[in-house]
């Protein structure tokens, strides 16, 4: 039987998920102003992951990310070594860039479904607020910068469809809503991050080309430097 296609996605209630175990996939939470909760980003049907960064969309007058946890599905086999390089917390201006790569040697890739990273939130406002796996393209010219990227044992890219390096696969996103019931079911981003209909609408921070760089290139590093091991072993 063919394996399904990867997917990724944020569950808004992570109730139930394990490091490597996916449980139900919620696409909203209703919490309370000034409350502090969790919500996970996953990965759904990977073949041999290696390293992930993920940029994550939010309403920043809503809701702030004040904390994470990386050490989840790269962590789960044995001998594992996860390095975060995720960017500093706490994060208030819109978009959070978090990744890992497992630097282990010899290297132990993970397969299957799992948590890449779990994040806790604060509520900080009363509103609706989108969580999206979005994409940036931060100098304008026509082809995102930023966004989610997937690569496996061997440096390759996975669900890079397009050849820009990012996951074109599917991405479920989510919903947070402070102080009153859910919305809806948000919609998928496109390549700006901006939801494709609907939903609630939200001012998004431009990124700076230089962050994005940092973690794409040390991702790429840290795989290229565990190939050649392998490969000279």
């Amino acid at each position: 039987m063919a394996q399904a296609p990867t997917a990724i996605g944020v569950d808004a209630n992570p109730k139930g998920n394990e490091p490597a175990k996916l449980g139900q996939i919620d696409s909203c939470v209703s919490v309370k102003n000034a409350d502090t909760f969790d919500i996970d980003l996953f990965v759904r049907d990977v073949t041999d992951l290696l390293a992930w960064e993920v940029y994550v969309a939010y309403d920043p007058a809503i809701v702030e990310v004040v904390d994470r946890d990386v050490q989840l599905f790269l962590a789960a086999n044995p001998g594992s070594s996860v390095l975060d390089v995720s960017a500093r917390l706490p994060d208030r201006d819109g978009l959070y860039r978090a990744a890992a790569a497992d630097t282990s040697d010899p290297p132990t890739p993970d397969s299957g479904s799992g948590i890449l990273a779990r994040l806790t939130l604060k509520a900080v406002g009363p509103g609706n607020s989108e969580v999206l796996i979005a994409a940036r393209d931060v100098d304008g010219d026509g082809t995102p910068d930023i966004g989610p990227l997937l690569r496996d044992v061997d440096a390759m890219l996975l669900g890079d469809s397009d050849g820009d390096s990012f996951f074109d696969g599917t991405i479920q996103n989510a919903e947070i809503a402070v102080d009153r019931p859910c919305s809806g079911p948000p919609t998928g981003p496109d390549a700006n991050g901006s939801s494709d209909e609907g939903g609630s609408s939200f001012p998004l921070a431009v990124l700076g080309a230089g962050a994005g760089a940092v973690g794409l290139i040390v991702l790429g590093l840290l795989i290229r430097t565990l190939v050649k091991r392998r490969r000279a072993s």
